[in-house]
């Protein structure tokens, strides 16, 4: 009995961890935020990044979220394009939620933190 016991233990090890990691929210495995910020910072009209998260929902899904602070809001929907193409193609996130914000109505963490291309 003790022996299938740690065969079993040993078994539902894989699945413990999987299912401890989607519940405390933990960033995806081989993905690095700071990276994601600073592609995302690359982009034409970008001037800043916060609230970027990234989540494991199940073992073949990631997600990502997060607000694009831009100096031009009529670029809006092509900064959109462009950080969706490299969410999905670079770091294959199976969903991405985008909030796009023109620097006049950031949220006051930006105003606060002053997280600007311009001061990096």
């Amino acid at each position: 009995g003790i022996i299938f016991a740690l065969v079993l233990l040993y078994a539902s090890y894989g699945i413990v961890r999987d299912s401890t990691a989607i519940l405390i929210d933990t960033v995806p495995k081989g993905i690095n935020l700071s990276d994601i910020d600073r592609d995302l910072l690359e982009i034409e009209s970008v001037i800043g990044t916060h609230h970027i998260h990234a989540r494991v929902v199940a073992s073949n899904i990631t997600t990502f979220s997060g607000h694009l602070i831009v100096k031009d809001p009529e670029k809006s929907e092509q900064v959109l394009v462009k950080a969706k193409e490299l969410l999905d193609e670079k770091y294959k996130f199976t969903l991405s939620t985008i909030q796009i914000e023109s620097e006049k109505l950031a949220e006051t963490d930006f105003k606060r933190l002053e997280y600007k291309k311009e001061n990096r």
